[in-house]
């Protein structure tokens, strides 16, 4: 199932020329393997690149064929390719403060999927909006199909629960058949039934960015969909920058949709940004992140 492309208006507001959406999710039995974007290429069409349910990826307009990596997607630049996420650091899931992301899980009879998520309250998690539609069959994924697994690594948690409710931005309806292409409107707060973050700890909202200060990306990439890598040295000062998207350039695929975009400060991980999509501009790839800043928090 495909949306319908972005507006022009919708293009400008970005900066990139965007690209319709395939599927939700990541890591799936029954979807694509990548499925946020298709790539049309010579003779063949082919569902590529998502970021965990969604990535956008942007093509710079040409006719020509992309050779394809069979997970990590296009394989141009060290943003994309396999080696890439490979190189990520192994970090321990269910050590402190690490335990406070996990993974946002989806089973159905035809669909097994994950997202990355992280507690920022004892009940709260912060994820993306797209993790939570379900683009073949159009509709958004009912709360109670949710599952958090906090602290996840190797087939265990440290904790797991269902959902109760999710909050999401003003301009999304979960009675509509359409997800709403708008990138900073990316983001979503999972209320959960139990207050696992009591147990395994929650991650600070950061109020500023300090100057020069490292940005990494901690998820659970699609490569490794088992245990938590961070991708570091994400900062890009030379991308200017917007008070809702944080554009970042490092090692992502799918499975990181909603992972946490991390500034340390004092040696503790604060959350900057959640991950929502990767763009290409200039030749080049960009990971784009809703500023957690812009998010209306309770």
């Amino acid at each position: 199932m495909r949306q319908p492309s972005p507006t022009s208006d919708d293009n400008h507001a970005t900066g990139f020329d965007m690209a319709s959406p395939a599927q939700s999710f990541g890591d799936t039995e029954n979807h694509p393997p990548f499925c946020w974007t298709m790539i049309k290429m010579t003779r063949l069409t082919c569902a590529v690149l998502c970021l965990c349910g969604f990535l956008w990826v942007l093509l710079s307009g040409s006719a020509q064929a992309q050779k394809a990596e069979p997970v990590c997607g296009p394989n141009q630049t060290v943003g994309t390719s396999c080696d890439a996420i490979r190189a990520r650091e192994i970090i321990s899931a269910k050590s402190t403060p690490w335990s406070a992301i996990g993974r946002v899980n989806y089973a159905s009879i035809k669909i097994r999927s994950h997202c990355t998520g992280t507690l920022i309250a004892p009940d709260t998690v912060l994820t993306a909006a797209h993790c939570l539609f379900n683009h073949r069959r159009k509709s958004w994924i009912p709360p109670e199909s949710l599952r958090f697994a906090a602290g996840y690594e190797r087939g265990t948690a440290l904790a797991t629960t269902a959902v109760e409710r999710y909050v999401l931005a003003p301009i999304h309806d979960t009675k509509s058949r359409s997800f709403q292409l708008i990138p900073a409107a990316d983001w979503a707060l999972l209320k959960l039934v139990d207050p696992i973050g009591q147990k395994v700890g929650f991650l600070q909202i950061a109020q500023d960015t300090p100057h020069g200060a490292e940005i990494a990306l901690v998820g659970y990439a699609g490569l490794r969909p088992h245990v938590l890598t961070k991708a570091k040295n994400c900062q890009a000062p030379h991308l200017r920058q917007t008070p809702e998207l944080l554009l970042t350039q490092c090692a992502s695929m799918q499975g990181d949709s909603g992972a946490p975009l991390i500034v340390e400060q004092d040696g503790q991980p604060f959350v900057l940004g959640v991950m929502s999509a990767i763009a290409k501009r200039g030749g080049q790839n960009i990971n784009i992140g809703v500023a957690t800043k812009a998010i209306p928090f309770p």
